[in-house]
């Protein structure tokens, strides 16, 4: 087919026989939907995966169609909804980094009235069906290990601010460690209630 200067136009389907590439020599390719609507990658809902590659990397983002999981840097393994395995970096001196990041650079305005509740991250529970089985723990979020590299390793770092907790907090048996101030560590048996201590 020759290149057509002025673009194609087809009334109906487009139906390739047998793998194709669509390519251009320079510039950006754009596909343009009709304003209202949308532009739909496997609508016939066919085992198809859909993979986005960067410039080194197989699965930048891997849609996987049978499993309903979505990777981002790598493909989703079995029973993980939405996967991230960041690719290896070398970083340079005196930098900061984090895997994921919720910035607020665009201000939230409260125009009228009040809200209730605003939060940058709001999280519900699974929402776990036993139907014949059972789950020995649910958590809503769960950290499964904690850095042992560094000089202080925490596995949950709040750098500022009050800490809420609606409901109870279970130590399992291990302490409530006073770490980098001066006094004691409390054990399970002296932390009774906040009205002892706080």
């Amino acid at each position: 087919v020759a290149a057509p200067t002025s673009g194609i136009a087809v009334d109906g389907d487009l139906t390739f026989t047998g793998p194709q590439t669509i390519s251009v020599s320079s510039g950006d390719l754009s596909i343009n939907g009709y304003a209202g609507s949308a532009i739909r990658l496997n609508d016939a809902q066919a085992n198809v995966d859909v993979v986005i590659e960067s410039d080194s990397a197989d699965n930048l983002m891997h849609f996987d169609a049978s499993a309903h999981q979505i990777g981002i840097f790598d493909a989703s393994p079995s029973n993980v909804a939405f996967y991230i395995n960041p690719a290896a970096v070398s970083a340079a001196a005196d930098t900061r980094h984090s895997h994921v990041m919720i910035n607020n650079t665009n201000a939230y305005t409260i125009t009228s009235g009040s809200q209730s509740n605003v939060s940058t991250l709001r999280v519900r529970e699974p929402n776990v069906v036993e139907s014949g089985g059972a789950a020995t723990t649910i958590a809503t979020i769960y950290i499964e290990s904690v850095a042992t590299e560094g000089d202080n390793n925490y596995a949950l770092w709040v750098a500022e601010g009050t800490s809420l907790f609606g409901g109870d907090i279970d130590l399992n048996d291990n302490d409530l460690k006073n770490v980098g101030a001066s006094g004691s560590d409390w054990d399970t048996t002296s932390l009774r209630n906040a009205g002892d201590y706080f």
